[in-house]
């Protein structure tokens, strides 16, 4: 038989098969819908993600946030959430989770940043107008066992002139973006205080006159070649020059410090493939003048990190390569009323970093996976200590789409480098080391529960979370201005060295949408240490541990008018008290109690702003923003402060003569 024929026969039968296996038609009626509406809740507050998994916002978005004296502040932002610990006017830095504000890292696109605050707890190193993205996490993947706080400008060209500017009589900025070129464009913006202008003799600290002022500059350079790969380089120099004088025996302190930060990145991103390698210079150098009873004394310390970064994503797979080179001078102290000024006393520390790193997401469903390592080598150069360290992390999250969220993350991280100090002089006396001579690399073992859940709508969300870190190595000074003077200055005897344990719960209420947007949290936070040293034999709480937080962030915006408004109720600090008080030849000599026994009063503030939007035509926008700080004038205790007079001393907390802090600024947006 032929194959045609073959395949006419086998054709037929197929056929005929199909006929009498048909299935009888079915009438069910069809209905014809005329339209379909979907709809949904628009987030109207600008905010991406979960304080569980990471938060982004840009800064725009960030506007409509309640403003600390005219200006929506991106530290502010991040204190306001739950589980960061608040700061009072006299702090400076995040502290996240319990932790030290060291051990959380703060980044200008994707470079550390090692001055964290300024004094008065009023302004941040960052200038609002410069930055277009806010990331904030309660974890972080560079070498710190805390969070993150990033900020990254746009890595979008200016097509056309553009910029902004706010002016108030406590502080102005202005930010400029330009095109220079078809692919590449130019932005630039400058910051300058007035408080030494306008409140330059109204300011003090329980009597003790203060003065303070700072100023900034940003440059960033955007190069677009094509749609594939951006090149930017960033620049950034910040100054701040403060002082407080109070009597002979309570003590004057006056300081000089800044920052400066630089780096070129390459960032690709094609198909599945995202890369993004860049080489940067953060530095931080303090000079400090100290004057107390007949001693005087200059404190001077500095950082320095030259870095190369690299990091690659792939299909889920992520690697990263690190390599940074660290010159680090600890606190030393010049002694001005002697002959031996003792130069030199704390020698420099000179280190290397390098660090791999690769992780895997796994199970793309409802649950996934994503399990890290991270292995580092640190070497000491100065005192050749070598500490290789291996940090395994894993991820585990189920999604149970409108029933929520649930995260667990658990691992164990080391950090190198770490700041300690006179954490309750307001000023940045605190200090650099990396570890060495000094300690062993800090170590935590953490585990973080995470719930959260968008109700019905999406109107409304719900964030829980509990954590826990067990930490070793841990560093804490015990020296006071009164020991730092008079020759008897020595490092190693100031630092103590322990273990940690912090752990705690967060729970917040977050509306997302509406003209009424906000949250409101509540925090429970341990902060503990143990020190190896007979003298302090009992488990102490850290000096930044506020155990209760309660806070409430809300924005409203109705036509051309916008309302914010932040209360905080919290615990008090911890502080050491004075036991007795000795005079030596014009000299004060003091015996301190039990360390961190003591509490200041509960920290309560409510802040205040609203701005009317004059004009909003076209690209131009302008306004007046009315905004103060602390409204209810309540005399927040900062710290405690050694007072001397007529042969009798004190040792009670201290506020601010200024309890309420108004200010009016006009911002023009074009």
């Amino acid at each position: 038989m032929s194959s045609s024929k073959f395949i006419l026969i086998l054709s037929g039968l197929l056929v005929s098969l199909a006929a009498h296996s048909q299935v009888p038609p079915d009438f069910t009626p069809v209905y014809e819908l005329d339209s379909i509406v979907v709809s949904s809740t628009k987030r109207t507050n600008g905010i991406k993600g979960d304080v569980a998994k990471g938060l982004s916002i840009k800064m725009s978005s960030l506007a409509t946030f309640p403003k600390t004296l005219g200006v929506a502040d991106p530290l502010k932002f991040a204190q306001s959430l739950p589980g960061v610990t608040t700061n009072s006017e006299w702090e400076n830095g995040l502290k996240i989770q319990g932790c030290e504000a060291s051990q959380s890292a703060i980044k200008l696109c994707d470079v550390p940043v090692f001055n964290q605050g300024r004094i008065l707890g009023l302004f941040s190193v960052f200038n609002p107008g410069h930055f277009k993205e806010i990331r904030f996490s309660t974890s972080t993947s560079s070498r710190r066992i805390g969070g993150e706080l990033g900020l990254d400008t746009s890595d979008t060209l200016s097509r056309v002139l553009n910029g902004e500017a706010n002016l108030g009589p406590i502080s102005a900025y202005f930010t400029l973006a330009f095109p220079t070129g078809r692919k590449s464009s130019l932005t630039i913006s400058g910051r300058r205080s007035f408080i030494d202008v306008f409140y330059k003799g109204l300011l003090k600290m329980d009597g003790a006159e203060m003065n303070y002022k700072f100023y900034d500059v940003n440059a960033s350079y955007l190069y677009v070649p094509d749609k594939y790969n951006t090149i930017d380089a960033n620049a950034y120099f910040g100054m701040d020059d403060g002082y407080v004088n109070a009597d002979k025996f309570s003590g004057n302190i006056g300081a000089v410090w800044s920052s400066v930060v630089a780096n070129v990145r390459w960032r690709h991103h094609k198909d599945d493939l995202d890369v993004s390698t860049q080489a940067y210079l953060s530095t931080y150098f303090m000079s400090g003048n100290l004057v107390l009873g007949a001693n005087a004394g200059r404190a001077e310390d500095y950082i320095a990190d030259a870095a190369v970064h690299s990091v690659a994503k792939w299909r889920g797979w992520e690697f990263a390569a690190e390599a940074d080179y660290y010159d680090i001078q600890p606190q030393n102290i010049f002694d001005l009323s002697s002959t031996s000024p003792g130069a030199g006393l704390v020698p420099k520390q000179q280190s290397v970093l390098a660090t791999l790193r690769s992780s895997r997401r796994l199970f793309d469903g409802d649950f996934a996976l994503k399990p890290s390592l991270a292995v580092s080598l640190y070497s000491d150069i100065s005192d050749k200590n070598l500490f290789p360290r291996i940090d395994p992390e894993i991820s585990a999250e189920y999604n149970f789409y409108e029933g929520g969220r649930l995260s667990l993350d658990m691992g164990f991280k080391h950090q190198y480098l770490f700041m300690t100090g006179m954490t309750s002089s307001g000023f940045p006396v605190e200090f650099w080391l990396g570890c060495g001579k000094y300690s062993k690399p800090q170590a935590s073992l953490f585990g973080t529960l995470s719930y959260s859940v968008n109700l019905p709508g999406d109107a409304f969300s719900i964030n829980l979370q509990t954590y826990g870190k067990r930490m070793w190595n841990m560093v804490e000074y015990s020296g006071y201005l009164s020991e730092l003077l008079g020759g008897s200055y020595n490092l190693q005897n100031m630092l103590l060295n322990g273990d940690g344990y912090n752990y705690g719960v967060t729970a917040q209420v977050q509306k997302n949408s509406g003209k009424l947007t906000g949250w409101i949290s509540y925090s429970w936070t341990r902060a503990l240490r143990r020190f190896d040293n007979p003298d302090f034999p009992y488990i102490y709480p850290s000096a930044h541990e506020r155990e209760h937080e309660f806070k409430a962030v809300a924005s409203y915006r109705t036509g051309r008018w916008e309302f914010g408004g932040n209360f905080i109720f919290t615990s008090g600090l911890p502080y050491t008290p004075v036991s007795s008080v000795y005079f030596l030849n014009q000299n004060i000599l003091v015996k301190y109690g039990e360390r961190n026994s003591k509490r200041l009063s509960p920290y309560i503030r409510l802040d205040l702003s609203a701005s009317f939007n004059i004009r909003c035509s076209g690209r131009f926008r302008d306004g007046i923003n009315i905004s103060v700080q602390n409204v209810t004038a309540r005399d927040n205790q900062m710290t405690a402060v050694l007072k001397v007079k007529d042969g009798k001393y004190s040792y009670a907390p201290a506020t601010l003569s200024i309890p309420v802090m108004p200010s009016i600024n006009y911002y023009c947006r074009f």
